[in-house]
């Protein structure tokens, strides 16, 4: 599921006190293969030689040509595996990197992963293919709640469906009601029950429409209300509209071939993690399971490479609905995407072991696909460097850089340290591996260096925290500064060491 944008702050550095991370190990980077997008091969199949591409004559970028934003997520062992695919008029091509499972294998362009918050954007154009006209957007939530359900509203101004879409609902960013979820499949029993209830306790700061506020809460009403007031099921309603369509792998439940092909998914330190699973009332903010062959064709729909009746559909869901707004990058919202300043569309997906992203430019009619079976925060990004790769323009690593330091080189960094203002926290610093390893009152974060003597964590528990360490006049590392956000504190090594 995708998240906001965090600041960082003495709260956030005091709450990874709190958080958990347990160490493990790397995994294997691996090679890119190129794959015919129509040729799938054997899901969990070693895929070492290159497929034949789907168009020979296609103009899409080489591997080559992708090796600066592939090489440095690779090298730096940031995802466990990940599919790359490219499309415009002159055809398509799929890349694979790394692995799909945790026994071994290579991803294909049939491999399933959990495509997490792109499920908004398919969600989005299945309501705007139904609706009786664009102006239906503008009724009132409340109009489609089931009986007895109550909306927050502001001063008498009702949250419409096209707010919800646009995440412009006041709404918050999630269940408010969710405590004791499981914290490894977080969203698998939140019932209509807990919604309604949600719902009816909550009272709206602002007024519907007048701000921003990511809200996977609302998106998950969204289609909800929708399919209800079409008296089906949301997930139902959205397989039956996307079977016609040619996209028989898109879908919530997997048959017997399709777990088959299903990706493993793995947290940003490659630790193995469950699926996570939706239930039905919250589906529609992240639910979907596909592969990058389905979302190709989805995007040759969206993009006019092929006719699926949903040209104005598309012009439903590209039509900005808020004012720029800085999330990941700016972009204006719109009912189920965001659009950029140079008139591209996205979405991205993220949760617990997946990262995902579709995005598409309607005027030059390319498009991209990124399926990843890691939590990659970066996954936006990358999707937005591989738009602009599409339309020539030059590109740059969107990581920071990644060096294997060996366990004589992280030796001096080894030992307690302890901040010299607000919580006053001892941090220890350890070696075991060649990983140093940061704990600061009972959560363990692995660190990655970024340069000699700096370092930073990848944890999804919490915003990125950066440690760089300082020698004294004697030359040991007697002092670190930890940084996080705009919060920096500086702590001091107790006792000897280094």
């Amino acid at each position: 599921m995708r998240v906001s944008q965090r600041t960082g702050g003495a709260a956030t550095l005091v709450a990874i006190l709190h958080l958990a991370c347990s160490p493990g190990g790397a995994g294997d980077a691996g090679l890119g293969h190129p794959l015919d997008a129509g040729d799938a091969g054997d899901a969990g199949t070693d895929g070492g030689d290159a497929g034949v591409p789907l168009d020979a004559g296609n103009d899409l970028p080489t591997l080559a040509q992708l090796s600066p934003l592939t090489d440095p997520i690779l090298d730096g062992g940031w995802v466990f595996g990940m599919v790359i695919g490219l499309i415009d008029p002159t055809g398509q091509q799929v890349y694979t990197f790394g692995t799909a499972y945790n026994d071994g294998g290579s991803p294909t362009s049939d491999t399933i992963f959990e495509c997490a918050s792109v499920t908004k954007t398919i969600t989005a154009l299945w309501i705007a293919s139904g609706l009786d006209a664009g102006s239906q957007l503008d009724d009132p939530v409340a109009d489609y709640l089931p009986s007895g359900w109550v909306m927050p509203a502001d001063g008498g101004s009702a949250i419409t469906l096209a707010e919800l879409g646009a995440h412009t609902s006041g709404l918050p960013g999630g269940p408010l009601n969710n405590q004791g979820a499981d914290p490894g499949n977080p969203f698998g029993a939140y019932s209509a029950t807990q919604m309604e209830q949600c719902l009816a306790n909550y009272s709206l700061t602002e007024a519907p429409g007048t701000s921003f506020l990511y809200s996977n809460l609302g998106a998950a009403l969204l289609g909800d209300v929708w399919a209800q007031s079409r008296g089906t099921d949301y997930e139902t309603a959205l397989v039956d509209f996307l079977a016609p369509l040619g996209l028989s792998d898109t879908v919530f439940a997997l048959s017997g071939n399709q777990a088959t092909r299903f990706a493993d998914g793995h947290d940003p330190d490659l630790n193995p993690v469950e699926h996570w699973t939706y239930s039905t009332t919250l589906a529609p903010a992240g639910g979907v399971r596909s592969t990058v062959t389905d979302l190709l064709h989805l995007l040759s729909l969206q993009i006019g490479l092929a006719d699926g009746g949903l040209s104005a559909a598309v012009a439903i869901t590209e039509l900005p609905r808020f004012g720029l707004t800085n999330f990941v990058t700016e972009v204006y919202p719109t009912f189920g995407l965001f659009k950029t300043t140079d008139g591209a569309f996205e979405h991205g997906g993220y949760e617990g072991g997946f990262s995902s992203f579709i995005g598409y430019s309607p005027t030059t009619q390319q498009g991209v696909v990124v399926l990843i079976n890691t939590a990659f925060a970066n996954h936006d990004l990358l999707g937005l460097a591989l738009l602009h790769l599409l339309r020539g323009q030059p590109v740059s690593s969107v990581v920071p850089p990644t060096l294997w330091l060996t366990p004589a080189q992280l030796a001096p960094f080894t030992g307690a340290f302890q901040l010299t203002s607000g919580s006053q926290a001892t941090w220890t610093f350890s070696e075991d591996g060649g990983v140093l390893w940061a704990q600061a009152a009972g959560p363990v974060f692995r660190l990655y260096a970024d340069s000699q003597s700096s370092f930073y964590t990848r944890s999804n528990a919490v915003p990125t925290v950066g440690f760089a360490f300082q020698q004294g006049t004697s030359g040991t590392y007697d002092q670190v500064v930890i940084a996080q956000g705009t919060f920096q504190g500086t702590a001091v090594r107790l006792g000897d060491g280094g």
